[in-house]
């Protein structure tokens, strides 16, 4: 089974858990180092259709900000690291 196939199978029963309240707690945002991404509850796939979305609307909100995704996280990153750059 490859991995994205576990990830899928293990977070469904975890969800339903939550969903079911046998778990506390809540689910925002999981993922692999394959590029799978599972955000929110109300995909249970993960490919790049959830992810393609949310980017667009990361793009839209900086856009509507003035700014982008790429200087935004480069700002991020700076403010960050900027002591050993």
């Amino acid at each position: 089974m490859k991995n994205i196939d576990w990830i899928q199978i293990y977070w469904t029963k975890k969800l339903d858990n939550l969903k079911n309240k046998e778990l506390k707690g809540s689910y925002l945002f999981g993922f692999e180092e394959s590029y799978g991404y599972l955000i929110g509850t109300h995909a249970r796939d993960k490919d790049a259709l959830v992810t393609s979305m949310v980017i667009s609307e990361m793009a839209t909100y900086y856009h509507s900000k003035g700014t982008s995704i790429y200087k935004r996280i480069a700002k991020k990153l700076y403010e960050k690291n900027s002591d050993i750059i």
